[in-house]
């Protein structure tokens, strides 16, 4: 069961993505992360961002800021999953 922090958490990330991304109805993003796909979605466009981004290509700071992004996705999920498990919150460490 998520927590009141784990939906503020999620709400507050879902608002830095992309503007193309957002719907009046379900979010990509929300189906992903509905069907236990956002994690490996998320892997796979790291490991994509940072393959692009190596020393002799070039650094590109929307791909940079993509990965921070997609950095604080999985941090959610984890911290989500690990209050399901009866983990601390990281708003509530007591």
């Amino acid at each position: 069961m998520s927590t009141k922090s784990d939906k503020n958490r999620w709400e507050k990330i879902k608002q830095k993505g992309s503007v193309h991304y957002k719907t009046k109805d379900a979010e990509p993003i929300d189906l992903m992360k509905a069907g236990n796909i956002l994690h490996d979605w998320c892997i796979g466009n790291l490991i994509k961002r940072a393959f692009r981004n190596r020393k002799e290509i070039g650094l590109n700071i929307r791909d940079i800021d993509k990965m921070a992004h997609e950095v604080e996705m999985l941090r959610a999920i984890f911290l989500e999953q690990a209050t399901k498990m009866g983990g601390k919150d990281e708003n509530n460490p007591s």
